[in-house]
This record gives C-alpha cells, structure tokens and sequence, in this order.
C-alpha cells in the first residue's frame, strides 16, 4: 500500500467511529439482555418516538413541531402515550410521599 491509500483507510475508519458514536446516542435507553446477539430490544413508544426524530432528520426541536396532523403516530411522537391517564393520589398518599421525601433529603444532607 502507499500512503494514499493508507490515508484513505485511515479516513474511513474514522468515519466509522463517528457513525458508531451517532448509533450509541440513538440506541440510549434501550434494554440489552444478557447473552445480547445483536438485536435491539426497544419499547413501541421508543420506536414511534426514534421514527418520528428520524423522519424530522434528526432533529428532536422539529418532531415538536410537527404539522403532519394525519400521521398514524402523531399522537405518540414524544414517546408517551396521549391516551394514558395520570395517577391521582389521595390526601393520605400525598402526606406520606412527602413525609418520606423530607426523611430522604434530611438522610442526604447528613450524609453529605
């Protein structure tokens, strides 16, 4: 080989390496089993929301501000489920998360 070739080899494995960095940010959070073969293991709701940045070339400021009203996965573009309804929480139940949020920060600040 000579050494334009070698710089054109180098060049491309350079490529590579970003393209493998850009596919580790696309592929966070998802689960990988142990005895991982290669497949991606990924929530629908993670799927819709990777398809609808992919679709708005990558860029998550364009999926919010999406005008295709007609798309089957508009609803879901930011990977939460429209049609979910939150947890209502009783006055008992918000006294004792509080009371236990309070014991967890005193715990902290001690610690720390």
């Amino acid at each position: 080989m000579n050494n334009m070739e070698n710089m054109n080899n180098i060049n491309l494995m350079n490529d590579t390496d970003d393209f493998e960095d850009d596919m580790q940010e696309d592929t966070a959070g998802v689960t990988r089993p142990e005895g991982y073969t290669g497949e991606i293991i990924i929530s629908p709701l993670k799927a819709i929301r990777a398809k609808c940045i992919e679709c708005c070339c990558g860029s998550k400021s364009e999926v919010k501000l999406c005008t295709c009203n007609d798309c089957p996965l508009y609803p879901f573009r930011f990977g939460k489920s429209p049609y979910r309804k939150g947890r209502v929480l009783s006055d008992e139940q918000k006294q004792a998360n509080s009371e236990r949020f309070k014991k967890m920060w005193a715990e902290r600040k001690n610690a720390g």
